[in-house]
């Protein structure tokens, strides 16, 4: 595993990635309202009532009274900002942070937001599809990280984050290596 610190790419369109540090707030307040219990409820209670429960999503099993806290359909949008110990949101949020802005750029404020929800949704539908009977509870953010990085690999018109390393050399491999990629490591671009 890498762990970026920093891109290097400036914005090209963007002067400041407000969604990217808007979502950065939303997630760690979110955490640090459960983490510290300011919250009158427990943990517990808390991602039983906005984390995704399959059984519940898909209609084969019932929660009790008063939770969940929203809509059964509306725990995929909240399950967005549950996180485990501390070390989860801060991974994640050190990707959005180094990658974020990046794809925000690429994309706008409006489609980067639709982009990383719609990421999310499908990552909470993916692991409930993977066990659709489960009545355990879950908050994630893996799916977005993951597809969040997509588009800079995908060349999504995101400028100088994919060109051709220079010490690739001519031809085809050169043309499917990335440059100012974390580390330059020349992964390459779907086609």
């Amino acid at each position: 595993m890498f762990l970026p610190l920093h891109d290097g790419v400036p914005l090209a369109h963007l002067k400041a990635p407000l969604v990217t540090r808007a979502l950065i707030g939303a997630n760690v307040a979110a955490f640090a309202l459960v983490a510290l219990g300011v919250l009158p409820i427990g943990e517990q209670w808390i991602v039983a009532g906005f984390g995704v429960v399959p059984a519940v999503l898909f209609g084969t099993e019932a929660l009790p009274d008063g939770l969940p806290f929203v809509p059964t359909q509306l725990t995929l949008l909240t399950s967005l900002f549950l996180h485990g110990s501390a070390l989860h949101p801060l991974g994640n949020m050190l990707f959005l942070w180094v990658f974020g802005d990046n794809v925000e750029d690429g994309m706008g404020h409006g489609r980067f937001l639709v982009f990383y929800l719609v990421c999310g949704v499908c990552a909470g539908l993916a692991h409930a599809f993977m066990d659709p009977e489960s009545t355990r509870p879950f908050g994630r953010g893996r799916g977005r990280r993951r597809r969040l990085l997509d588009p800079l690999s995908a060349g999504e018109g995101l400028g100088p984050i994919l060109r051709p390393h220079p010490a690739a050399g001519a031809g085809d491999v050169g043309d499917r290596l990335l440059d100012r990629a974390p580390g330059r490591l020349g992964i390459p671009r779907r086609r």
